[in-house]
């Protein structure tokens, strides 16, 4: 229990400031997300709120980073949509919880046995190249709710090309013009951001709360035919044990999760362990990583990793030690408890704008290609071809070849350096 080591010696004046307003300003910054992305999960909006909460919850209690910010993630929250694809049943929640408990079992065990060195075989580019790859699935699985189109979940490979087909059959004029003024109130977020000093502003919330009323006063979904998120339960959800019989099936999808989520989680925790001069445990977050999934799927959340935008944020707004995630999670419980049914006229083309926003930060990644060529063409080629296999044969062959393709070069390295 790290939280033994930094809790006895808490200083409420030094710390306690810093904590508050970070752990605010990330519940601000996580709700919608939240939401979002329990959405893009395939399951509904409140199971990614669920999310929100247990997994920082336990991670404070486990975890040695001090900004890390665990909770939903984009990518991981694609690869579990993709699990319910062997699953064409109403199911999708028992599904995804089922995968989310065994992302966690497998991560538990790794970490038990001192296997933290498997974050190695993923080196930043090819988490770059898998992660821009999989974020063209992200933008993609958003068309039907942002156009309304009545589009199906395409099987790899080349389910990219399969779905742009589909793109120009239908349409919902309503819908467009709705993504449309979402999608402008962020481009202002972006304008302003930096003459406000990287303030973090709320507009993914505002957003939420502007859209849900009108959503409720003019009607949207008996008028227009736009979906809605629906009834949301208050208070937190009950446990809920996994169904075993399905963790065969499950197992490729919940081992390539549990593998990238740590990767990306240790990136990030490196990155701010770095710049603060501090030590994580890889083997300890492969650990507490694990437990914070396994919490999640018991009460009806679903996977989760350390994301480097809202971690960002976190560590931007002044948090010193990992109390700042309990502040954060007090947050999401106010909203559970009282303000969860009041979103359910919340139409589902506002929280599908948030997500196409937000894996904007994916797609820039293309722009370090000139500074990876410039340093090593081998890291250059692992790039390009994770990125290529998995836009063109899915996330899971496309990781498996990325990770092919590192070794290959890992050889190549020793007769021909670069």
């Amino acid at each position: 229990l790290p939280i033994l080591t930094w809790l006895p010696n808490y200083s409420i004046k030094e710390y306690l400031p810093g904590d508050l307003i970070g752990g605010i300003t990330t519940a601000v910054v996580r709700i919608p997300q939240s939401l979002a992305y329990g959405l893009l999960a395939g399951v509904d909006p409140i199971n990614g709120m669920y999310t929100a909460f247990f997994s920082p919850l336990t991670y404070t209690f486990l975890g040695t980073s001090k900004h890390v910010s665990c909770r939903t993630f984009a990518v991981i929250s694609l690869m579990l949509g993709s699990a319910l694809e062997k699953y064409l049943t109403a199911y999708h929640l028992s599904v995804i919880t089922s995968v989310t408990i065994l992302v966690g079992l497998i991560q538990v065990a790794l970490g038990i046995c001192n296997l933290g060195f498997v974050a190695v075989f993923l080196s930043d580019p090819l988490v770059a190249g898998f992660t821009t790859g999989a974020a063209l699935f992200v933008f993609t699985a958003q068309v039907k709710y942002c156009f309304g189109i009545n589009l199906a979940r395409q099987k790899a490979p080349f389910a990219l090309v399969k779905v742009k087909l589909v793109w120009l059959l239908e349409f919902n004029q309503g819908i467009v013009i709705f993504k449309s003024c979402c999608s402008a109130i962020d481009y202002c977020e972006l304008k302003y951001k930096k003459k406000l000093h990287n303030i973090p502003i709320p507009i993914e919330l505002l957003v939420i709360i502007v859209t849900t009323v009108i959503s409720a006063n003019v009607n949207l979904n008996a008028k227009y035919g736009i979906d809605i998120v629906g009834a949301i339960p208050s208070g937190l959800p009950g446990p809920v044990l996994p169904d075993a019989t399905m963790w065969p099936s499950l197992l490729s999808d919940a081992f390539s999760i549990a593998i990238v989520g740590f990767a990306i989680t240790v990136s990030v925790g490196k990155l701010f362990a770095k710049k603060h001069n501090y030590e994580i445990s890889p083997n300890q977050e492969l650990f507490a990583l694990g437990m914070s999934q396994m919490t999640c799927g018991l009460f009806r959340g679903h996977a989760c990793a350390g994301a480097l935008a809202r971690s960002t944020v976190k560590e931007s707004s002044g948090t010193k030690t990992q109390f700042s995630d309990v502040v954060s999670c007090v947050v999401i419980l106010l909203v559970l408890l009282f303000i969860g049914p009041l979103l359910s006229p919340l139409p589902k083309a506002t929280l599908s704008c948030i997500i196409m926003v937000n894996v904007r930060g994916l797609f820039r990644q293309v722009l370090q290609l000139p500074r990876i060529w410039g340093l090593c063409k081998y890291d250059f080629s692992v790039w390009i071809l994770t990125f290529v296999a998995v836009a063109l044969l899915g996330v899971d062959i496309g990781l498996l070849i990325g990770v092919a393709g590192l070794l290959l070069t890992v050889v190549l390295r020793v007769y021909k350096p670069d």
